[in-house]
């Protein structure tokens, strides 16, 4: 059969890969948005997990496909068993591939990177044996971990790859960097290093997928990549007689810095976009707050408590309706929640862009380096010198605003291109040369810098109970008194 998309078109899928999408944990993706609180800010980025993972799955398979119709005819079959598996054909290793893009994302919780931080908290605080494993493995996101753990110990999914010749664990074992010595495995050490970089690298189907679908969802032009070109101009190199590499012809060299260069603006423009920020921080304190209150069970946010039969998911709806309930039932402890339901509430931010603060900062405390402040100030939290309730009550000390209240809020920087981890895209240039991409793309180190230098820190404010069109004229009364604090905090600092 077939599925419709809006991104890729007609997407065949195999009989193996329906039964998977009609198991319980896999339609649970349908409840899960893609881009968490996204969706109240930009109303058309209502994209779903369930749609994101089939793509994954399509350009998984077109990767390695095409990867695959250049390396057999190098090889022959003593080759390919020492290299890829003593056990799988070529077409069980492409069914694998495609089956890891389709279940990468089967771990997220409600809302997805969202509540990344609360599964955090649940794993390392109720699930002591299971974060052990988590950290050993060297997974760098816990719904990663998850998706693992369900695709090796949900007897349904176990039952169906059994059923079609597949062990769970070479699905599995492509979310991870686990030594495949470990456990037993029908690929090759070598084979399994080259399949990982396909579904989590700097570019691979995941990324890919998220890119299209995102700029297609929120109406901008800024994913719009050329994946075909990338695609087919990827292909595997074997440098010595034991070794291979996923490697990117020259070729698609400028494809590839579009792909970084979008990945950036998307960072700027839409996942770290002021309001959204915002609104995942709310969501995320309001979620803390239910299970540290035990309004929600924690093992809501453990993978073995995300399908507790055929009419309970837990999704992003069922988690909006104990939202509402709790401020239902505690107005005064949920307030923030009043502020997602009816956005006239909403905290109301001192500055809309990295620019605008840029700016602010030069003028009002002299520095060469904006980030250096922003770096200052997180150590003064991290230290418990600048919380947010010290924050409001110095603030509300200086305006005379009664029940004024600020969140400070900083992200990551905005890195596109992950280059320190080892994992930098290979090159490759004729005749059989291999280099880092860093060492010939001015472009992308030049974005590095930049991306480096991008730190997102947002302060917000709002009065209780007041609408936005009432407190919104006190905003550059609340400004000059946060910066002036700040300048007070920082010269303190430096003494």
């Amino acid at each position: 059969m077939a599925i419709r998309d809006p991104i890729h078109g007609v997407i065949p899928i195999t009989r193996l890969e329906y039964e998977v999408t009609v198991t319980s944990l896999f339609e649970r993706l349908r409840y899960i948005r893609k881009a968490g609180g996204a969706y109240l800010i930009y109303p058309g980025e209502n994209d779903n997990r369930y749609a994101h993972s089939i793509g994954t799955c399509h350009i998984a398979y077109s990767i390695l496909k095409n990867a695959f119709d250049h390396y057999l005819r190098k090889i022959d079959e003593k080759l390919w068993k020492d290299l890829w598996s003593p056990e799988y054909g070529v077409d069980d290793i492409l069914q694998i591939v495609r089956l890891a893009g389709l279940l990468h994302d089967i771990g997220h919780g409600p809302f997805s990177h969202t509540t990344e931080d609360i599964l955090h908290y649940v794993l390392r605080n109720f699930y002591s044996k299971d974060y052990e494993e988590f950290l050993s493995k060297g997974f760098g996101n816990v719904h990663e971990f998850f998706s693992y753990k369900m695709v090796l110990e949900n007897k349904e999914i176990k039952e169906i790859l059994g059923k079609y010749g597949l062990n769970p664990l070479d699905i599995a074992i492509l979310f991870s960097k686990e030594e495949v010595s470990e456990r037993k495995s029908l690929l090759t050490p070598v084979s399994i290093n080259v399949l990982r970089k396909i579904i989590s690298s700097q570019i691979d189907a995941d990324r890919l997928d998220n890119l299209l679908r995102d700029s297609h969802a929120i109406g901008v032009p800024y994913g719009v990549i050329d994946v075909d070109s990338i695609v087919k101009n990827m292909f595997i190199y074997q440098s010595k007689q034991d070794d291979l590499k996923l490697v990117h012809h020259i070729r698609s060299l400028g494809s590839i810095e579009d792909l970084l260069d979008a990945r950036y603006k998307m960072y700027r423009w839409l996942y770290y976009h002021q309001r959204v920020v915002l609104v995942d921080t709310i969501l995320k304190r309001l979620i803390l707050m239910l299970v540290e209150d035990g309004i929600i069970e924690p093992h809501h946010f453990h993978y073995s408590g995300y399908v507790r039969d055929d009419y309970f998911f837990a999704d992003d709806y069922w988690l909006w309706r104990k939202i509402i309930e709790a401020y239902r039932d505690r107005p005064d402890d949920y307030y923030l929640a009043k502020t997602l339901i009816n956005q006239d509430y909403l905290p109301l931010a001192l500055w809309r862009t990295y620019e605008e603060f840029a700016e602010i900062v030069r003028r009002s405390i002299k520095t060469d380096s904006v980030s250096d402040i922003v770096k200052k100030v997180l150590r003064l939290r991290k230290e418990g010198i600048l919380n947010d309730d010290q924050l409001s009550s110095l603030v509300a000390e200086k305006t005379k605003i009664p029940d004024i209240r600020l969140l400070m809020i900083w992200e990551k920087p905005t890195t596109p291109y992950d280059w320190r981890s080892g994992e930098e895209v290979l090159i490759y240039i004729s005749p059989r040369r291999i280099v880092r991409m860093t060492e010939i793309s001015i472009y992308i180190r030049k974005l590095i810098e930049v991306g480096e230098e991008y730190y997102p820190l947002y302060v917000y404010y709002y009065v209780y109970k007041k609408r936005r069109s009432h407190f919104i004229q006190y905003m550059y009364k609340v400004r000059s008194s946060f910066i002036s604090i700040l300048k007070q905090y920082l010269e303190m600092g430096e003494k």
